[in-house]
């Protein structure tokens, strides 16, 4: 009984490992840890499905934002969590470089205020989304006009 346990045992660590390929199969002999390997299979079964649909959900959404025409990013007040291959080109920057920024760094200096204040609004919660236009500042110095359509997320 106690190999059984084991199996068992070592089936849930597997799923809690990620692999849900790990089955327990029949344990022959005590109807309780029949159960209980079916019910730890069936359950494996239908994490993995899950876990397929949610790859494949996320293939979905990483391909619209990474082929996107337009620049996508994420940021906190600080720093730039996340940035899109053409919103690294609109400013002149590989995506590892951009990412080293702060937002504030990709604006001209006569329009940070505005960039910062907007910014402070939206991770305050003091507005959701907004819309507004700044002097973008590229790598090599030029200024360029932005459009920026923001909302907050969670």
């Amino acid at each position: 009984m106690l190999r059984k346990v084991r199996t068992l045992v070592s089936t849930a660590r597997r799923l809690e490992a990620n692999d849900f390929s790990a089955r327990v199969g029949e344990l022959s002999g005590l109807n309780e840890l029949d159960d209980l390997s079916r019910a730890l299979d069936i359950m494996a079964a239908r994490l993995g499905e899950h876990m397929d649909q949610l790859r494949e959900a996320e293939a979905r959404y990483r391909a619209l934002v990474e082929q996107s025409f337009v620049g996508v990013y994420m940021g906190a007040a600080d720093k730039i969590i996340y940035f899109n291959q053409a919103g690294a080109d609109i400013f002149g920057y590989r995506v590892d470089e951009i990412t080293r920024l702060r937002p504030i760094d990709l604006a001209h200096p006569g329009d940070r205020t505005l960039v910062t204040e907007h910014l402070r609004a939206r991770l305050h919660g003091e507005i959701d989304a907004v819309r507004y236009s700044f002097r973008g500042l590229r790598k090599d110095g030029t200024t360029i006009h932005c459009e920026v359509f923001g909302r907050r997320i969670y």
